[in-house]
């Protein structure tokens, strides 16, 4: 694949990883295991108009909106609307609009808790991913397609349990500049990702050449 791995080892063995073009010249590298559950990555990269572009990966916390947000307050000094910026991954978030309270009642008890608001079950939390939003940041499959996206998880993959009920909680975000070089986001369905994977993959083709 001509492909460059950049790893992030987490504590929780669910490591997080980000895979480069071998030609892309790389400025910074920049790995977190601190401020987040799993871990955050995040490369900078020279672009062919002599700018650069930050990319991160991260696999934000499981266990309660309260975490996500701390999380993603990190990931938002990162957000400058004047700079290209990709935020990626598995951020085990609903957005504003999204997911319902009766599929996420029927989650088994200890995934509930998960996406409602604190001592709430008729309120989802969406706060981290407006966080997002509300930095500048651009949700970029909702931008291509002009409508709520379908969800990402869970797959055919019945190995994993019951720890999802159709919700989107893999995301692509892109600055202003990212977004206005938008081509295509997609969810990947087919033979393969449907057992590869408790997730589905997310995929964006951008108008946004390397150096």
């Amino acid at each position: 694949m001509n492909m460059r791995g950049f790893l992030a080892e987490a504590n929780t063995g669910q490591h997080v990883a980000l895979f480069i073009n071998k030609k892309a010249a790389i400025e910074e590298c920049e790995i977190d295991t601190i401020h987040f559950h799993h871990a955050m990555i995040k490369t900078k990269v020279r672009l062919e108009n002599e700018k650069s572009m930050t990319i991160i990966n991260t696999h934000l916390c499981p266990y309660g909106g309260e975490n996500r947000l701390k999380e993603v307050l990190y990931l938002t000094n990162d957000s400058r609307i004047n700079n290209y910026v990709v935020v990626m991954g598995d951020l085990n978030s609903l957005s504003k609009g999204e997911g319902s309270i009766e599929a996420i009642s029927n989650l088994p008890s200890h995934y509930q808790f998960r996406h409602f608001l604190p001592a709430s079950k008729t309120e989802i939390d969406t706060r981290a991913m407006e966080t997002l939003e509300l930095s500048g940041m651009i949700d970029l499959h909702k931008c291509f397609l002009k409508k709520d996206v379908d969800y990402s998880a869970p797959t055919k993959n019945a190995l994993h349990g019951n720890e999802f009920s159709k919700m989107r909680v893999d995301y692509i975000w892109g600055s202003p500049l990212v977004a206005n070089a938008l081509i295509s986001c997609e969810t990947l369905r087919n033979e393969i990702t449907d057992y590869a994977s408790d997730h589905y993959p997310i995929v964006s083709e951008l108008n946004i050449n390397l150096k």
